[in-house]
């Protein structure tokens, strides 16, 4: 059973209990975890029932153990229990009230809530709106770029200079000086002059070279280019070409729209591409529109955040950049020894954005109260569909397992802010003088 009440402002104090059933399970549980390590003469270690060792060591020997256990999974579901409106923001200060195997144990643990967030007028905020019509030209780039995907390579035989779009295949080194640097050679390596693949100069002055030629070029690395020791640096390249492939473009007709789509004729293939880059389009002005009116959203209130919400938020902004990283097999410790960062530096970089996700996060759950948003379980089902979850998931995640407590909690603050930021961004108003900050100039033109 949970009970709360609040202590402060925002924050409160929950008090929670684990059955005499559960406590047991903890205790065999806590029990199986420590067997192993106990050592007791006159038995083989690893094969002592739970009944000798507690009569030899003492009937508590894994009650302190077990409490935790319990405590683990107890904790997220009183949270879990708590009012929609009551959304914790820190990390708990947990204390053990009082412990009985025949009775269970019960628990008080004090956080802090969300801030408060009095938001002003969200309704009818501006906008710049964006243009989502495909022009021709548009269309005719998208269609050169899946032609230009589907060029045939054919080798030439008979010697002439390469030109730009050339497909080569070179030998190259580089040196610093009279020095070749670490990295800077390859063999048989292919490339598409003029796709700028290669630091400028490089490839623009392989042009007009011909087959099976030996020469040397020239370049300047830029100024921030990734590698210390070549940044701002001239160096020479030795350069062998060993061959020269001319690229066919495909004519455009129904075979070439047979080839890189579904449809049978040119006429369909460029019609849906139209309406796919329109979808686009509309997606991207849709982004735009919300990110304007967030940001003006935003703006409209303050709010006060305790030291300890903003170190819990820096935390979890902390893990969602782990997270991140584990997609490109780095860790925290690498990415900071990249940067020349240490853990204290990186939370102070993470501070605004934290301060900003806070803000936002109680300004939209304050949107929600005052529309009355709900989350029943089947608008939380719809909303964690829409996140990538399939039916099988979805089955484990609502069989009352207190593992997936924290998830739901978490599911339901987010579902109710998703639905206050749609009310809030389709109330906006257009306004085509309207200027865009800086900020989301750059954003936009990324």
């Amino acid at each position: 059973m949970t009970n709360f009440e609040k202590i402060e402002d925002n924050k409160i104090k929950i008090t929670f209990s684990v059955g005499p059933d559960a406590l047991e399970k903890a205790l065999d549980t806590a029990y199986k975890r420590k067997k192993d390590g106990i050592a007791i003469p006159g038995f083989r270690k690893g094969k002592i029932t739970r009944k000798i060792i507690e009569t030899r060591l003492g009937e508590d020997v894994f009650l302190p153990d077990a409490v935790n256990i319990a405590l683990q999974e107890a904790y997220p579901k009183a949270v879990n229990d708590l009012p929609e409106e009551l959304v914790t923001a820190s990390h708990p200060e947990i204390g053990l009230l009082n412990v009985n195997r025949g009775a269970g144990a019960e628990f008080e643990a004090k956080i802090h809530l969300l801030p408060e967030a009095a938001p002003g007028n969200y309704k009818g905020l501006t906008y710049k709106p964006f243009d989502a019509e495909i022009t021709e030209e548009e269309l005719q780039r998208a269609i050169e770029f899946d032609r230009d995907k589907n060029a045939r390579l054919v080798t030439v035989t008979e010697p002439r200079p390469i030109k730009d779009g050339d497909s080569v295949i070179i030998d190259y080194e580089g040196f610093l000086g009279e020095e070749a640097f670490e990295g800077g050679a390859a063999k048989e390596y292919e490339l598409i002059v003029g796709s700028g693949t290669f630091i400028a100069g490089f490839e623009e002055q392989l042009i007009g070279h011909n087959l099976q030629e030996e020469f040397e070029i020239g370049v300047k690395f830029p100024e921030e280019y990734h590698s210390k020791d070549l940044a701002g640096r001239d160096a020479v390249f030795k350069i062998r070409v060993n061959e020269i492939r001319d690229r066919i473009l495909p004519e455009l007709d129904d075979d070439f729209a047979q080839d890189v789509s579904d449809f049978d004729t040119f006429a369909e293939y460029k019609e849906d591409l139209r309406r796919r880059m329109k979808a686009s389009a509309e997606d991207s002005a849709a982004q735009k529109r919300d990110a304007q009116i967030i940001e003006e959203f935003v703006k409209g209130y303050e709010v006060t955040i305790p030291p300890e919400v903003l170190e819990y938020a820096i935390d979890e902004e902390q893990d969602n950049l782990a997270a991140e990283l584990r997609y490109r097999y780095m860790t925290i410790t690498q990415y900071c020894d990249r940067l020349g960062l240490n853990r204290d530096s990186l939370r102070e970089i993470l501070r605004p954005r934290a301060e900003e996700t806070v803000k936002l996060k109680a300004g939209l759950l304050k949107v929600a109260e005052l529309e009355n948003v709900t989350t029943d379980e089947e608008a939380l089902r719809e909303r964690m569909k829409e996140s990538g979850l399939s039916e099988a998931q979805l089955g484990d995640v609502f069989s009352g397992d207190a593992k997936y407590a924290d998830f739901i909690k978490d599911m339901r603050v987010k579902a109710r802010m998703y639905k206050a930021n749609q009310i809030i961004c389709e109330a906006g108003t257009p306004d085509p003088q309207k200027e865009i900050s800086d900020a989301l100039a750059e954003q936009f033109s990324m």
